[in-house]
């Protein structure tokens, strides 16, 4: 994930900043607990949208606290272990994956760099690997599928971002089978953005991008997606944060189109 999938802040009431930041609390309080004060480095938007949609449909409450990385700061966060569990570790999966897609991919120096934080990698994605193993399955496969689509020259944009979409459509039906496909056009949005993101790097150095490879045209692709994944919401209905979800999912990800 890119954080792409985020809140517009001058957009949001005050309300719901607050159930936001308390979801961010408590994401990072369980990515914590489950692997180690480093892991609070791996703390992103979009998976902090996975935890509200992990939530929205039961849950506890809100509790004040204190900030685990400054504990002069207050702040509230929710105790359900559960869910919250599951998303801290398929934050670890995703990081895992991506470290060593960099791994892999980067020129030598590089490789050395990525190879620093190996021991944490090695041992936190062997863990998270062993706590969530469906999940490590549809990551592991998505992260096959989108290598072997990507060496695949002039195809449509859909089956560039399939694998991705399809990935994310997996994880929130292990939520809610409703989730299915919202997370499926989610996914897509989310790879759509981050291929639009490094378009003009991607042609500098001569690199992989879906819309320079299908001939595909940024703006219109990430503005249809946007508006079907609008429509998909309309047919949903949550127990909670439904305003927050709304919100994200139209005004958030709207501003945060490149």
């Amino acid at each position: 994930m890119f954080g792409y999938v985020k809140i517009n802040r001058p957009e949001l009431s005050c309300e719901g900043y607050g159930q936001y930041r308390g979801m961010y609390c408590s994401l990072c309080r369980a990515l914590g607990r489950r692997y180690g004060p480093a892991a609070r480095l791996l703390l992103n938007y979009d998976m902090t949208f996975y935890a509200i949609l992990a939530l929205s449909r039961e849950g506890g409450e809100f509790r004040p606290g204190r900030c685990a990385v400054n504990p002069l700061k207050k702040c509230q966060y929710i105790c359900e272990e559960n869910a919250l569990n599951l998303t801290a570790d398929v934050s670890m999966l995703m990081a895992y994956y991506q470290w060593r897609d960099k791994l892999e991919d980067s020129v030598f120096f590089r490789r050395l760099l990525w190879a620093l934080p190996g021991i944490f990698f090695f041992w936190a994605g062997r863990r998270a690997k062993k706590k969530a193993p469906e999940a490590d399955r549809i990551i592991h496969r998505a992260v096959a599928a989108q290598r072997l689509v990507e060496h695949s020259a002039a195809l449509s944009l859909d089956y560039y971002a399939h694998p991705s979409a399809h990935a994310l459509g997996e994880l929130c039906a292990l939520l809610d089978e409703r989730l299915r496909p919202l997370g499926y056009l989610l996914g897509r949005w989310v790879y759509l953005a981050d291929a639009a993101d490094d378009y003009d790097d991607d042609l500098r150095h001569g690199h992989f991008n879906a819309f320079q490879a299908s001939g595909s045209d940024p703006k219109m692709s990430l503005n249809a997606t946007a508006a079907e994944l609008s429509r998909k919401l309309e047919g949903l209905e949550f127990a909670r944060f439904s305003t927050l979800i709304e919100h994200i999912l139209t005004l958030g990800i709207a501003g945060a189109q490149p």
